[in-house]
């Protein structure tokens, strides 16, 4: 990695990593530090988020594919020290959440490419919440119905919009900075409507 775009990328995801911890904070307080809490995610799946974006934005997809998978690894690792059933719905929950992440930040990337240069988090929160939404359905499947279902589904929802909307503010932020940069408007289309590199 060059020394430009390694310093891009790592004030991305500070700003982005560190925002989303800073609204796990504010909301949640001392709890968005407890590992064994559900609020723990805004430190964990906000670095996901952060470290996400932050490789697509510098042009490293393949890194960005490699931390996702590492990540739903990790978690599928984890996830089999539980009991056999519930192991197998907690694996696809990191890779649900882990591959959902990617696919969020590679539109934040391309609506960064499109020339949108602040606002992006505005939709990276709502579909981080998305993918809590789909990953939390699947853990459903593996519990019994006597929990609320409803109340943990809003709960990984909220949860989602928080870490997507602090992450990518964090992101949006640091590209404000001049020597990181952010994308930049496509020039007008040329004579033949196409657009010109």
């Amino acid at each position: 990695m060059n020394r430009p775009a390694e310093h891009g990328a790592l004030l991305r995801f500070v700003m982005g990593a560190g925002a989303s911890v800073l609204a796990g904070l504010a909301l949640f307080r001392g709890e968005a530090l407890n590992p064994d809490g559900p609020w723990f995610q805004c430190v964990t799946v906000g670095a996901l988020v952060a470290g996400l974006i932050a490789l697509m934005r510098v042009g490293r997809p393949a890194q960005a594919i490699s931390l996702a998978t590492a990540f739903a690894l990790v978690h599928i690792g984890y996830a089999w020290t539980l009991p056999p059933a519930r192991a197998a719905v907690e694996s696809l929950w990191g890779i649900v959440l882990g591959g959902g992440a990617f696919v969020s930040a590679v539109i934040f990337h391309r609506l960064a490419q499109e020339g949108y240069r602040f606002g992006k988090f505005a939709l990276l929160g709502p579909l981080v919440a998305g993918v809590y939404l789909a990953a939390t359905a699947l853990i459903l499947l593996g519990q019994s119905f006597q929990q609320d279902a409803t109340g943990l589904l809003v709960q990984y929802v909220f949860l989602g919009l928080v870490v997507g909307d602090a992450a990518g503010l964090g992101v949006e932020l640091a590209e404000l900075v001049p020597s990181v940069g952010g994308a930049r408007p496509r020039p007008p289309p040329g004579p033949e409507g196409e657009w010109s590199a």
